[in-house]
C-alpha cells in the first residue's frame, strides 16, 4: 500500500515540473521584487493541492497496473501509467530549450527532428513489445517510487528559500513628514509617466480611428518635443535613470527592497534605494512628494521619502486560481495542445488576465486623482502602466472591454482618457493652472521588438490583435513623448532639437525651486543640459512582458 501510495505521489508531483521549476529557480527571487507577498507560499499551496488531488486519481491506476493478471482493466491501467509517465518526461523536456521541436529542428533540420521524435516512440513500442506491457510498467513504477524523494526535497528547499523573506514584503508606511515649516513653497508638479508610449502613433502617425482630445488641448498650451528619447528600452533600467539623472546600463532585483543598478561608465553595482532619487532630494528639502505607481515596490523602496504612497502589480493570489494556472501551464507543455485550445478556454484565459490589469489600473487612478488634488503635496509621481499592453480597453465603446483582443491604439485612447480624468479633477480643485504638468514615457511601444510572428510565445501571443500587427513599423521609433506645461501656461511651443529624458530628475528640480518660468525659459534650460539623445541601453527584458501569472 505504502509503494503504491509513493508511486502515486511521484508521478502526480513530477506532472507538475513547470510549477516546480518556477517555486524553486532561484530567478524567483526576480518576481519577488515585484509581487506584493512571498508567490511561493501561494504556489506551494496550490502545488501541493494538485499533487494530492491527482495522486488520489493515480492510486487506484497504480494499484490495478502493478497487479498480476492480464485482463482489459490492467492493460487499460498500465497504458495509463505509461503515458502519464511520458507526461512528465514530456514536462522535463520542455524544461530545456534545446529539446523544443523548433530549435530541434534549426539544429537538426525538420526531417531531422522528426526522425529523432520517430526514433524515440519506435524506442519505447520496442521496448513494451520485448519486455511486455507487465514488466515494463513494473519497472517504470520501480524507477518513479525511486524518484519519490524528490517532492520532499523540493518543499524543503522551497521552504528554505522562502523562509528569507518572511515579513519582509510589506509594503513600507510612507514616513515623510509633512511640508517642513518654513521650507521654500516653490512650484507645484504633476509628473505623468504613461509607460511603453510612443510619440509616433500618438502625434506623428495617428491613425483616423484613434482621437486623443485631451493631449491635443494640452499641447496647445505646452511645450512639446518632437525627438525626446528615454533612458533605456525597458522599465527596470529607465525609472531608475530618470529618478536619479544618471544613465543605468544594468539592473538585477536583489530580494524584495532592493534593485541593484549599474551606472553607465561604471562596474560597480549599487543599491537603487542607496542612491539620491528626486523623491529623497525633495523631502530632504522640507518638501512632499507622493506617488502612484506600477510595476516597481515603490512604497517598499522609497517609503522614507515619501508623504503619500500606493503601488501594485496584477498579481493574482487566489489558491484555486493558481492550481488552475499549475494545470494549465503543465498541460500545455504538450505538443500543439495550445494550439488545439478552443476558442472559449483562450477568450475565459485573456479575460482572467486583462481583469487583473483593468483592476490595477482603477487603484492607481483613485491614488492618483486624491493625489493630484491635494494642495499639500509638492510633487506627485504617477506612473500608469497603460498604454502598455495587454490593452483591456475598447475605444470604439468607451469602455474596458475584457471579453475581446484590444488593440495598442485602444491603450492610447485610454491614456488619454486618464490624462482627461487627471485634469478634470485638478480643474475641479483649482489646481489645474497652478500646477505644472510634465507628461512624457519611460520607453516607446515595443511591439516590432516583442511580436512573435511564428507564435513560439504563447503566453504572449493572446493579447495581440491583428491591428497591431498592421501598427508595426518598418523602422523601431525610440522617441517618446515630452510634454511640459508650465503654471498659468497659455501658449503651445514646439521642441525639436533631440535629447534623453534622463534630464527629468534634472529638470524636476529646477522646476520645483521655481527656477523655470515660461516657455521660453523652460527651451532654454533643455538647450543647456541636454547630452545624448537615443540611448545605447537598447534591450528588452528576458522573457518578454512582466504579465499576471
Amino acid at each position: 500500500m505504502t509503494r503504491k501510495i509513493l508511486i502515486a505521489l511521484s508521478l502526480a508531483s513530477l506532472c507538475f515540473l513547470p510549477a516546480w521549476r518556477d517555486i524553486l529557480d532561484p530567478a524567483t527571487n526576480k518576481n519577488i521584487y515585484y509581487a506584493r507577498s512571498d508567490p511561493r507560499w501561494i504556489e506551494l499551496l496550490a502545488v501541493t493541492c494538485n499533487i494530492l488531488l491527482v495522486s488520489a486519481l493515480l492510486f487506484p491506476v497504480v494499484s490495478v497496473a502493478l497487479r498480476a493478471g492480464r485482463g482489459l482493466a490492467a492493460t487499460a491501467a498500465r497504458v495509463a501509467l505509461l503515458g502519464v509517465a511520458l507526461f512528465t518526461l514530456n514536462a522535463l523536456r520542455v524544461q530545456f530549450d534545446l529539446l523544443y521541436f523548433p530549435n530541434l529542428a534549426a539544429k537538426l533540420g525538420r526531417a531531422g527532428a522528426v526522425l529523432l521524435v520517430l526514433a524515440l516512440l519506435a524506442a519505447i513500442a520496442f521496448a513494451a513489445l520485448r519486455l511486455g506491457l507487465a514488466r515494463l510498467t513494473a519497472g517504470v513504477a520501480a524507477a518513479y517510487l525511486i524518484l519519490s524523494p524528490f517532492t520532499l526535497v523540493a518543499y524543503a528547499q522551497a521552504i528554505m528559500m522562502s523562509a528569507r523573506y518572511v515579513g519582509k514584503l510589506t509594503p513600507a508606511a510612507s514616513a515623510a513628514p509633512a511640508r517642513r515649516a518654513g521650507a521654500e513653497r516653490g512650484a507645484r508638479v504633476l509628473w505623468l509617466l504613461f509607460d511603453e508610449m510612443e510619440y509616433r502613433l500618438l502625434f506623428d502617425e495617428r491613425p483616423p480611428t484613434l482621437k486623443a482630445p485631451e493631449f491635443d488641448r494640452l499641447l496647445a498650451a505646452s511645450l512639446h518635443a518632437s525627438h525626446a528619447y528615454p533612458p533605456a528600452s525597458y522599465t527596470e533600467l529607465s525609472l531608475p535613470a530618470l529618478t536619479t539623472g544618471r544613465l543605468v546600463a544594468k539592473a538585477w532585483p536583489e530580494g524584495p527592497s532592493e534593485l541593484l543598478i549599474q551606472y553607465d561608465g561604471s562596474n560597480e553595482k549599487v543599491g537603487w534605494t542607496t542612491q539620491p532619487t528626486i523623491f529623497g532630494r525633495i523631502t530632504g528639502a522640507g518638501r512632499t512628494v507622493a506617488l502612484s505607481g506600477w510595476y516597481h515596490p515603490y512604497c517598499r523602496l522609497f517609503g522614507a521619502s515619501l508623504t503619500k504612497c500606493f503601488d501594485g502589480n496584477p498579481v493574482d493570489q487566489s489558491v484555486t486560481d493558481k492550481m488552475f494556472r499549475q494545470a494549465e501551464v503543465s498541460l500545455l507543455t504538450l505538443p500543439r495542445l495550445y494550439r488545439m485550445m478552443p476558442e472559449e478556454l483562450r477568450a475565459a484565459r485573456l479575460a482572467k488576465g486583462l481583469r487583473a490589469y483593468g483592476t490595477l489600473y482603477s487603484d492607481l487612478m483613485g491614488a492618483a486623482k486624491a493625489y493630484a488634488t491635494d494642495p499639500e503635496l509638492d510633487l506627485v509621481f504617477v506612473h500608469l502602466q497603460v498604454p502598455h499592453p495587454p490593452n483591456f480597453y475598447d475605444r470604439s465603446q468607451g469602455r474596458f472591454a475584457f471579453e475581446r483582443k484590444n488593440s495598442y491604439l485602444d491603450s492610447l485612447a485610454l491614456a488619454d482618457r486618464a490624462l482627461g480624468e487627471l485634469r478634470g479633477e485638478m480643474e475641479a480643485a483649482g489646481l489645474w493652472d497652478s500646477t505644472a504638468v510634465l507628461i512624457s514615457s519611460d520607453h516607446w511601444w515595443r511591439g516590432k521588438e516583442l511580436h512573435d510572428p511564428a507564435g513560439k510565445k504563447p503566453d504572449f501571443n493572446p493579447f495581440w490583435s491583428e491591428e497591431d500587427k498592421a501598427l508595426l513599423p518598418e523602422v523601431v521609433d525610440e522617441r517618446v513623448p515630452f510634454i511640459l506645461k508650465l503654471a498659468g501656461q497659455r501658449q503651445g511651443a514646439a521642441y525639436e532639437q533631440p535629447f534623453n529624458t534622463v534630464l527629468t530628475h534634472d529638470l524636476l528640480l529646477a522646476l520645483l525651486r521655481g527656477e523655470i518660468a515660461d516657455p521660453a525659459a523652460a527651451a532654454a534650460w533643455l538647450d543647456a543640459h541636454k547630452t545624448i539623445a537615443k540611448s545605447p541601453y537598447y534591450q528588452l527584458e528576458a522573457g518578454g512582458l512582466h504579465l499576471p501569472q
